[in-house]
């Protein structure tokens, strides 16, 4: 995401509806309406949120993360400007799990064998893409 909106927007899209409903109890809601969209709360501004802060990443147990110092800089007036504004916030730390980054990885990649691009279009992706589509494509086919 780009913006606290593009966030939202992703976050309303996944957040399954029954008749216009969220069944569950435990799902992320907007704050004035505990059926309404997140999109429309967070460009209104209104009301006021608790929010977790992170500085672990799932990935950390198979791989050395560096974060920039401006990266560190840029969160702390994050917060800041957060708090100033009344919203709640709370830090948060992962449990470390081994097994965490092979299987994301290996559904990453399997996602990605779907891609159409064949030939001299694969050459056109990103090279991360590129890398995620040859590498899902070599799993081979699910059973079943």
């Amino acid at each position: 995401a780009r913006s606290v909106a593009d966030a939202a927007m992703l976050l309303d899209g996944m957040i399954g509806r029954v008749n216009g409903r969220i069944p569950h109890p435990f799902t992320l809601r907007a704050p004035e309406d505990p059926d309404g969209d997140l999109l429309g709360a967070a460009v209104r501004g209104e009301g006021r949120f608790q929010i977790g802060v992170m500085t672990t990443t799932p990935w950390d147990d198979a791989y050395e993360i560096v974060r920039d110092a401006s990266a560190d800089d840029a969160l702390a007036l994050a917060v800041r400007e957060l708090a100033t504004m009344g919203h709640g916030l709370e830090d948060l730390a992962l449990r470390p799990d081994p097994t965490y980054a092979p299987a994301f990885r290996t559904i990453w990649q399997a996602g990605a064998a779907g891609i159409p691009a064949e030939g001299g279009q694969l050459d056109l992706l990103e090279p991360l893409t590129r890398w995620l589509v040859e590498r899902g494509r070599a799993l081979g086919k699910p059973v079943g």
